[in-house]
């Protein structure tokens, strides 16, 4: 009878010890693969951020120089949105407020796209032209959450706008 338990104790430590050799072999892979992972998205965020510093600086230089008065347009804009969306005052989103710029926002793109050249700009011109008509339609935060990223983006790629390095990617200007 004693050695029945016995037998039963020990079989039941032993399996106590391979779950636990399991687990700690299965936790130290993870470990190993999220590091490379990690690894690989920081050279891969390095690489991107090098091609974009010199991409901005190319269109800065160019289409920014070609396009100022949408480069004050925008730059104008986007301090409207960081005024009124930004930095978490999306809560208490004022939608009037939001529709009278949506409509000067149709308004001033009016005036300034037949003057644009450039065709990634004027289709990111047309691109805000749709999302500020959502604007004027509905009441979808995410339409202003765009419209606001537009106008972060092209604020960078006209203007060389300092007061966030985060780039959305939402606009075919800076492809």
């Amino acid at each position: 009878m004693l050695n029945s338990s016995f037998k039963k104790i020990m079989a039941g430590l032993f399996l106590v010890a391979l779950i636990g050799v399991g687990l700690l072999i299965y936790f130290v892979v993870t470990d190993i693969t999220a590091q490379q992972s990690d690894d690989e998205t920081a050279t891969a965020e390095t690489n991107e951020e090098e091609t974009s510093t010199d991409q901005i600086e190319e269109t800065q230089k160019t289409v920014g120089k070609d396009h100022v008065e949408v480069g004050d347009f925008v730059s104008d804009t986007h301090d409207f949105y960081n005024e009124t969306t930004g930095y978490g005052r999306t809560a208490s989103i004022d939608w009037d407020e939001q529709r009278s710029k949506a409509e000067e926002v149709l308004s001033e793109i009016e005036n300034l796209s037949p003057d644009v050249e450039f065709d990634p700009l004027q289709n990111d011109l047309s691109k805000i032209k749709g999302l500020a008509n959502n604007v004027m339609d509905g009441e979808d935060l995410d339409d202003v959450r765009d419209l606001h990223r537009m106008f972060h983006d092209l604020d960078i790629a006209l203007n060389s706008y300092n007061g966030s390095d985060k780039i959305w990617n939402v606009t075919e200007t800076l492809e």
